[in-house]
């Protein structure tokens, strides 16, 4: 239920791309063929006609019904702009886009020499979609010919044509863009990606000096410890990365093995601030993961943001001990997201141990804790967590799923509420409760009017 208006703020994690002033920025958001004003060429070049000068340029395409000639008048348009320094393209579509719009968008963006920004989202949800290895092919062919290119981000998800072949052309393309800082690369359910993909990716990837931001998301492909070994050879090579972030959700065959190698790859990285590492639905993966990532975390850095998502996993509370032990000599952390839902052998126990953690960071921004499905977590294992949550008090953002938790009563909610609402900094709260017989309507609004009234609060939710 929402009680106060949303906030529209931008992210904690990660501030990638320059700051630039709205006035320079043309967005068309959500652009559907439905509405009243058709969409066609002429209408392009008028909502563009005076801003060819916008350095910023945006587009969202949301509608099924986009296709390759949708594609040709948007790249007809911005090819007259002067002065475009960042270009990104939305497109959630199911079987209408083809290799052919995805050329001309490469055609069209070579040669930019102020372009130091792409961000091409391609989601298909159709296995029949004209989305081949082609289309990475003919996007890099445009890439690899702006010599300003900075921050790059390929989103190719669902498109479950994409096959090795496709990260051999990227990555053949990385190797001109020696002055990247930034590389986003999504293959999320691309099937026929396999850890042979993964190796050539990361050859491309190590030949890049200026990297300091990666993001790699290859859920559900066909990655193994194999692929995550090799990668970790190339990770040895990127010794001034500040943000990583890898994403193996669904990939079955990784094991606590792979999980290590990567540990150990980003042992000498002294100039790490940002570690996300999401294992979702990896049921090999136990505790022996998270004793390699508390040695991680032990080593001399400047981290300043820790997200791990392991549900599904087979850790127990012996496993998460070794991380909140670690995370307590994090003194200076702004960002904790953690998942262990549906890992059913964690306690209240763990609950215990991170609200001490919460005791000593009192830097804290952001914090996440999902444990869905515990059976095991009770009114005493929150109760010991909101005692660290009350010390919390440069908090802004604050996130607890325990949906489906059936031993949690009103307990939990009136010692949640008495802790946060003496957290003057709080702007957005999210809070996901089990449906349950113990938790009443009366303790839910106790918990609601505890919240609301802390001055700072513009985002509320309670479900």
């Amino acid at each position: 239920m929402m009680s106060k208006p949303l906030l529209k703020q931008d992210s904690l994690m990660n501030q990638y791309f320059e700051p630039i002033p709205k006035r320079n920025i043309t967005k068309i958001n959500h652009i559907q063929s439905h509405q009243r004003i058709q969409l066609n060429e002429l209408n392009l070049q008028a909502q563009f006609s005076e801003r060819v000068e916008a350095r910023v340029w945006k587009f969202n395409f949301e509608d099924q019904s986009t296709d390759d000639q949708t594609l040709k008048m948007l790249t007809k348009t911005i090819r007259s702009s002067k002065g475009m320094r960042k270009l990104e393209i939305q497109c959630q579509q199911k079987k209408k886009i083809s290799d052919v719009g995805l050329r001309l968008i490469g055609e069209n963006i070579k040669g930019r020499s102020c372009l130091n920004s792409v961000s091409v989202n391609f989601l298909s949800y159709d296995s029949k979609n004209g989305i081949t290895d082609e289309s990475p092919e003919s996007m890099i062919r445009g890439l690899k010919k702006l010599p300003a290119l900075e921050n790059l981000n390929l989103n190719f998800a669902w498109c479950k044509n994409i096959t090795d072949q496709s990260l051999k052309k990227i990555s053949c393309g990385l190797r001109r863009l020696r002055s990247l800082r930034s590389i986003h690369l999504k293959f999320l359910m691309c099937q026929k990606v396999t850890d042979e993909g993964l190796k050539i990716i990361i050859k491309g990837l190590k030949r890049l000096p200026r990297l300091r931001i990666l993001y790699l998301n290859f859920g559900s492909c066909q990655i193994s410890n194999e692929g995550l070994k090799k990668m970790s050879e190339g990770l040895r090579r990127l010794n001034l990365l500040n943000d990583i972030s890898l994403n193996f959700n669904s990939c079955e065959d990784i094991t606590d093995e792979g999980v290590q190698s990567i540990s150990q790859s980003l042992e000498t990285s002294t100039s790490l601030h940002s570690i996300s590492l999401s294992l979702f639905q990896c049921d090999h993966i136990t505790d022996e993961s998270l004793k390699s990532i508390s040695e991680l975390l032990e080593r001399p850095t400047s981290l300043d943001s820790i997200n791990l998502d392991f549900m599904r996993c087979r850790i127990t509370d012996e496993g998460l001990k070794g991380i909140t032990e670690t995370l307590k000599k994090l003194i200076s952390l702004k960002v904790i997201s953690l998942d262990f839902s549906e890992c059913y052998s964690v306690t209240d126990e763990s609950l215990r141990n991170l609200g001490e953690v919460l005791k000593n960071i009192t830097s804290l921004e952001l914090f996440i804790l999902r444990c869905q499905e515990l059976s095991k977590i009770t009114d005493e294992g929150l109760m010991a967590l909101s005692g660290g949550l009350k010390k919390l008090v440069s908090l802004k953002i604050f996130n607890l799923d325990i949906q489906r938790c059936s031993q949690i009563s009103d307990v939990t909610l009136e010692s949640i509420g008495e802790s946060l609402k003496g957290l003057t900094y709080l702007v957005i709260i999210n809070i996901k409760l089990p449906r349950v017989q113990v938790i009443t309507s009366n303790g839910i609004d106790m918990l609601r009017q505890n919240l609301m009234t802390i001055p700072s609060l513009q985002n509320l939710t309670i479900v």
